[in-house]
């Protein structure tokens, strides 16, 4: 069964950063960070940051980090949505 049926969507948050981990612990790790690089939001971002570190690509992890009016706007659109769901 491929990993994308395995986790079905309504049961997982962030799905395909999850599908990346288990990509990753099941040493698969440059389709993990295929797909990490392809997702939005600073959880993916941060997780393939941290896989890349864990490979030793230093330069590639800093360069995926997102910066500061990034996150903030990030934030900005979050809060937005969880006001409108209220």
């Amino acid at each position: 069964m491929p990993w994308s049926e395995a986790l079905p969507p309504d049961e997982v948050d962030d799905r395909e950063v999850t599908i990346a981990w288990l990509l990753a612990r099941d040493d698969r790790t440059e389709e993990a960070v295929a797909l990490l690089r392809r997702c939005p939001g600073r959880r993916a971002a941060t997780d393939l940051a941290r896989l890349l570190v864990r490979q030793g690509r230093c330069a590639e992890a800093v360069a995926v980090v997102p910066d500061m009016s990034t996150q903030r706007a990030e934030n900005r659109r979050r809060l937005g949505k969880g006001e409108e769901a209220e």
